[in-house]
C-alpha cells in the first residue's frame, strides 16, 4: 500500500507543530480526554472562550474560540506541554512565534498574538479560515493547480523576504478559501535565517530531520543545513500531486519515502511539458540547480499559464549531480543509521571547516559513520563506510579517511594503497592537469590489475573526453574483474552509446539497474535511452 499523507506520528521532527487533521466528524469533543493541554468547552483562556476543537496536529491542537474582547471568532492553537518540557526548545518556539508574528500577506495565515496561559500553556491566536485543506480538492485541473502553486510561492517569496522557511509545504498546508484564494499554513518547522545570508540559519539546530517525509528534500533527509530552495523542492512535490493527485515519491514507510528523495527520479512523462521543466529543475537532487529563489518559480509558473516555456537548465551542474545518484541510495540509509545514533547521544568526530558541497556532506556522513561503527567494533561495516566517504571525496574528507582506515584497519592495505593511487588520480583531472592523471590512473592499473576501479575512472575520464573506442577495452577489464560492478556496466553503456550501438547500450544499462536495485535512476536512465531508440 502506498503513503499517502502521513498520519501525524510520521511527521519527523524534534520540535514539531502543525494545525494537523480537522476533528472526524461525529468525533467526540474530547476535550476531557486532552490532558496534554487541558482545554475544555466552555472554557475561558484569558479573554478566549473555547467553542470547538477543530484540528489536531502531533504536537498541537487547535481550537475555535470566541473573543470576548472583540466579538470576533478565532483560532487557538495549543502546544502540547509533552514537546516543551525542553528549555531549549521553549525558547526557539517564542523567538521562532515573533517571526511568524511578523508575517502579513494575502497568502499566509496571520497569526495575531503569542500567548502563555497558566494551565493550558503556550499557544497561538490566528485568523480563523473559512476553507478547506489542497488535499480534498486534489488532483486539480492543469491551470487551477499551477495558479495554486504560484500563489504559494508568492507566499514563500515574501516570507523568505523576511527571514523564514517553512520547511514543510504540502497540501494539508495549504488551505482553499471559499473566495478563491489560498492561505499558507502551519510555520511550526519554519527556521529563521538572516535574509542577506541565507546559509546561515542560527537560531535551530543542526543534524535536525524534520518535515514530513512524502515532502521532505534530499537534505531534510540527510540532516543538514537548509536555505530557501529547500522550500523550493517542496513546492516541486505539491505541483506534482496537484496535477496528478499524489506525491511523486511514495512508499509503504516513512524511510522508504525518505530513501527515494535521496535516490530516485519522478516519473514526469504523464505531464505537460511546460509543467515537466518546472517540476524537474524544483526536484533536483542538487539545491544549487534548482530554482534560486521561491519567485523565480512562481514566475515560470505564471508563464505556464499563458502557455510559455521560460525555465532555465544548467546543465553541468545536473550533469555533475547524477553521479552522485549512483550512490545516494547507500548514503541515505546511513545517514538514516548516524541520525538514530545521535538521537541516542553518540556524537562521532566532526569535519569543520568553509561550507562543503552536497558530495562533500555525503562523504563526510560517510567519514563519522566509518569512526563511529569502529568505535563499536564493527570493523566490517566501518571499512565499507570509510571506503565510500574515499570514493565520494577525493580530497580532504577522502585523505581522512583513508588515514583512519590506514591507522585503525591495516589489514587493508593494498585496497588502499590502490585508492590512495585513485584519489590522486582525480585530483591531478579535477585541477586541470589531465594528462598527469591519465598517467596515474595507468600507473594505478600497472600496479593493481585485479582491482576494477582504475579501469572504469579512465574509462569514464576518455568518455568526458569523446574518446569511447579507448574506454572500451578499460571497461572489458573492469567487467571481466567484476561483472556486477555497477559503474562499470554504467560507464559501457555510455560507451556503447557514443559509439552508435543504442541497442548495447540499453543492454548495459538494464544490468546496470540490475546490479543496484535500490536506485531508481538507473531504471529511469534505461527508459530514457529506450525513448530515444
Amino acid at each position: 500500500m502506498a503513503l499517502d499523507e502521513p498520519k501525524t506520528d510520521e511527521k519527523i521532527r524534534l520540535v514539531d507543530s502543525g494545525e494537523g487533521r480537522p476533528a472526524a466528524e461525529g468525533e467526540p469533543a474530547a476535550f476531557e480526554a486532552n490532558t496534554e493541554v487541558g482545554v475544555r468547552k466552555g472554557m475561558k483562556v484569558d479573554e478566549f472562550v473555547i467553542e470547538e476543537l477543530i484540528g489536531r496536529g502531533g504536537s498541537s491542537e487547535v481550537y475555535r474560540a470566541h473573543d470576548t474582547r472583540t466579538d470576533t471568532t478565532v483560532a487557538l492553537k495549543f502546544i502540547l506541554q509533552s514537546r516543551l518540557s525542553d528549555k531549549q526548545a521553549c525558547a526557539r518556539l517564542r523567538s521562532e512565534a515573533k517571526h511568524i508574528m511578523s508575517l502579513r500577506h494575502r497568502n499566509i495565515v496571520c497569526v495575531l498574538d503569542v500567548r502563555e496561559h497558566e494551565s493550558a500553556g503556550p499557544y497561538l491566536v490566528m485568523e480563523l479560515l473559512d476553507g478547506k485543506p489542497l488535499t480534498d480538492f486534489l488532483p486539480l485541473p492543469q491551470k487551477e493547480g499551477l495558479e495554486v502553486c504560484a500563489q504559494v510561492a508568492e507566499a514563500l517569496s515574501y516570507a523568505h523576504g523576511l527571514g523564514m522557511i517553512h520547511r514543510d509545504i504540502k497540501p494539508s498546508n495549504v488551505m482553499m478559501l471559499s473566495d478563491g484564494s489560498i492561505r499558507l499554513v502551519d510555520f511550526g518547522l519554519a527556521r529563521v535565517f538572516a535574509p542577506e545570508n541565507p546559509e546561515h540559519i542560527p537560531l535551530t539546530r543542526t543534524s535536525e530531520v524534520v518535515g514530513t517525509p512524502l515532502y521532505m528534500s534530499p537534505e531534510q533527509c540527510f540532516g543538514q543545513e537548509v536555505n530557501v530552495t529547500t522550500d523550493v523542492y517542496q513546492l516541486g512535490c505539491l505541483l506534482f500531486q496537484s496535477i496528478t493527485g499524489f506525491p511523486p515519491f511514495g512508499g509503504s514507510t516513512s524511510f522508504e519515502a525518505m530513501y527515494k528523495h535521496v535516490s530516485a527520479q519522478p516519473d514526469l512523462r504523464s505531464m505537460p511539458p511546460s509543467i515537466r521543466e518546472i517540476v524537474s529543475k524544483a526536484l533536483d537532487k542538487n539545491p544549487s540547480a534548482r530554482f534560486q529563489s521561491a519567485g523565480e518559480m512562481g514566475q515560470c509558473l505564471r508563464d505556464a499559464m499563458l502557455g510559455r516555456n521560460t525555465v532555465r537548465r544548467n546543465s553541468k551542474t545536473t550533469r555533475a549531480w547524477s553521479v552522485v545518484l549512483g550512490c545516494s541510495a547507500v548514503v541515505c540509509v546511513c545517514t538514516l543509521i548516524g541520525l538514530v545514533m545521535s538521537f541516542q547521544g553518540m556524537n562521532p568526530p566532526q569535519i569543520s571547516g568553509p561550507a562543503l558541497t552536497g558530495t562533500q556532506l555525503q562523504a563526510r556522513n560517510f567519514y563519522e559513520q566509518g569512526v563511529e561503527y569502529k568505535a563499536r567494533g564493527w570493523t566490517e561495516k566501518s571499512r565499507e563506510s570509510l571506503l565510500r566517504a574515499i570514493e565520494l571525496d577525493k580530497g580532504t574528507i577522502g585523505f581522512k579517511a583513508l588515514s583512519f582506515l590506514r591507522a585503525k584497519l591495516p589489514a587493508h592495505v593494498q585496497s588502499l594503497d590502490a585508492e590512495q593511487a585513485n584519489i590522486l588520480a582525480y585530483n591531478l583531472r579535477y585541477s586541470g592537469r589531465k594528462l598527469e592523471a591519465e598517467k596515474e590512473w595507468k600507473k594505478c592499473i600497472a600496479r593493481y590489475p585485479n582491482f576494477e576501479w582504475p579501469y572504469s575512472n579512465l574509462a569514464g575520464y576518455y568518455l568526458d573526453e569523446g574518446r569511447p573506442a579507448d574506454a572500451l577495452p578499460l571497461l572489458e577489464k573492469a567487467l571481466e574483474i567484476n561483472s556486477y560492478y555497477t559503474n562499470g556496466l554504467s560507464n559501457m553503456s555510455e560507451t556503447q552509446l557514443q559509439l552508435g550501438h543504442k541497442d548495447l547500450a540499453i543492454k548495459y544499462m538494464k544490468l546496470a539497474a540490475e546490479s543496484a536495485p535500490e536506485d531508481d535512476s538507473y531504471r529511469e536512465a534505461v527508459h530514457k535511452l529506450e525513448r530515444q531508440r
